[in-house]
């Protein structure tokens, strides 16, 4: 065995090398060749594939050489580690290796819902005496047959199908870069086609006189949280985490940090409508209340005049969908979402004279075509310009 000078003399020719093959198909990596006995000691894809644009994934490759060059120089010994590749994990195992290698990155929210595909796959794997199976061995036919499985017997929609397949797509993604595994046997397994429900259409103008109409009368405060969505395009989760010192009311403008938001950067909202006058009456004397909130910290009954209004608590994330389904699905009789009101938002906008342009901040949409998604008048108002179009005539 060489002495540590000697070691370190070796680490020091040792050459760090990008390998970025011409098919994009293929992995890139960087890697630490022994130029002296003509083999590769280490290979590092952690983070590379991960990066879309070539030139972002070169530069992201070179920066990783030039650490690793560093590195060798100081002294480190790049001792080759045992790969979990070699560990041959069982199917269970793997999938929480990669869940919990993924949990840093994922909201709470996010990582309650990849927990639930995980153990429904295990609950399934277990059924269909997958257990023995290491994760190496598994295959698209034993995917698919979990997911069937899955649908059968949870009755899932092919929208529940789909949600659960993106998950457990990128869970092993994860399996692919830690090479538990060489590829991604989920990768082309192909979506269900999903039935548009009434449910997810727009309210009619109608509908929705009709609708803010009754919850005047049923439950004022719950009306002023509806409004919030319909003109300001605030997720229903938002506003159940909004405090009042949020809300500049001299500057018309609702602040929303980034710990509240799914998108996690700190914006601003503007207070459109009549919704200054709508909450008027609020008591906005405790900042810290939540604008939308109860009083009771642990459920139970409410009076509906101290429900979503400033309090010390904030509303459960389920608690407004479950009192739209009672009032406006099951008492009013009208099936629709209470998200359609964002949508009925975005289509108002457009149709009063606003540019997709400043609907896409409103609703902080990162993209043009997600706010076109919510506003379907965009389409119509598109077609109307293009019918006006005087064309050649042959």
């Amino acid at each position: 065995m060489p002495k540590c000078s000697q070691l370190f003399c070796e680490m020091k020719n040792f050459e760090v090398r990008v390998y970025s093959p011409e098919n994009i198909t293929e992995r890139w990596y960087v890697y630490i060749y022994d130029p002296t006995n003509k083999k590769i000691i280490n290979k590092i894809y952690k983070g590379i594939n991960n990066k879309v644009d070539l030139n972002e994934r070169r530069l992201y490759c070179e920066a990783y050489k030039i650490d690793l060059e560093r590195r060798l120089k100081s002294g480190w010994v790049p001792i080759k580690i045992k790969t979990h590749k070699t560990e041959k994990k069982l199917f269970c195992e793997a999938l929480d290796f990669a869940l919990d290698k993924k949990k840093s990155v994922l909201a709470p929210k996010s990582y309650h819902d990849y927990s639930c595909t995980i153990n429904f796959f295990k609950s399934s794997i277990l059924y269909l005496k997958f257990s023995n199976l290491t994760i190496f061995e598994c295959q698209r036919v034993h995917i698919k047959s979990i997911l069937d499985h899955l649908q059968l017997t949870r009755n899932w929609t092919a929208k529940n199908y789909n949600k659960h397949l993106g998950y457990i797509k990128s869970i092993f993604s994860e399996l692919v870069e830690w090479e538990l595994i060489e590829f991604n046997p989920v990768r082309d397994i192909r979506s269900q086609k999903e039935e548009k429900k009434e449910s997810n259409i727009t309210l009619t103008d109608q509908e929705h006189q009709k609708v803010f109409e009754f919850l005047k009368d049923k439950n004022y405060n719950f009306y002023v949280y509806c409004s919030f969505i319909y003109y300001c395009g605030i997720r229903p989760y938002e506003l159940t985490q909004i405090r009042c010192k949020y809300i500049d009311l001299n500057s018309n403008l609702i602040f929303l940090p980034a710990e509240i938001t799914k998108n996690e950067n700190d914006s601003y909202v503007p207070i459109l409508g009549n919704l200054k006058e709508l909450i008027r009456d609020f008591n906005f004397s405790n900042p810290n209340f939540f604008l939308f909130g109860t009083y009771r910290k642990r459920g139970g009954k409410h009076k509906k005049e101290k429900w979503f209004s400033p309090n010390p608590y904030s509303i459960k994330r389920d608690t407004a969908t479950k009192l739209w389904n009672t009032l406006i699905k099951k008492e009013l009789g009208i099936n629709k979402n209470l998200y359609s009101l964002k949508h009925k938002g975005a289509d108002d906008k457009i149709k009063a004279g606003m540019d997709l342009k400043t609907v896409k901040e409103i609703f902080r949409h990162s993209d043009e075509k997600i706010t076109e998604i919510y506003a379907k008048a965009i389409k119509i108002k598109r077609f109307e310009e293009a019918s006006k179009i005087s064309l050649p005539k042959f």
